[in-house]
């Protein structure tokens, strides 16, 4: 089963998918803020260097297939009401 989302920006990272339920997700950027994708097994901390940067300008949109174990997390550093949408693909 495959489901739509989105996301408000945060400054905190936030989770977006578990690996664990969605075997692959989309995401595509709809603010004006750089919005940082973080792929692991935790969260990171704020301050990771490791990480995927999307902008409007730039990279919009990626599409992930994901390991049992992985997790996807969003930032934007700024709060806005949506930073990004998507669509999770469930395992079963």
């Amino acid at each position: 089963m495959t489901n739509t989302f989105r996301v408000a920006g945060a400054t905190n990272y936030q989770l977006v998918a578990d690996g664990a339920s969605y075997g692959r997700v989309g995401i595509q950027v709809v603010t004006v803020y750089p919005v940082s994708i973080f792929i692991g097994t935790a969260a990171p901390a704020n301050d990771t260097e490791d990480f995927v940067s999307m902008t409007p300008d730039g990279t919009r949109e990626i599409v992930v297939n994901l390991a049992a174990a992985d997790k996807v997390y969003v930032r934007t550093g700024k709060v806005t009401d949506v930073a990004v949408r998507g669509f999770r693909e469930s395992r079963t």
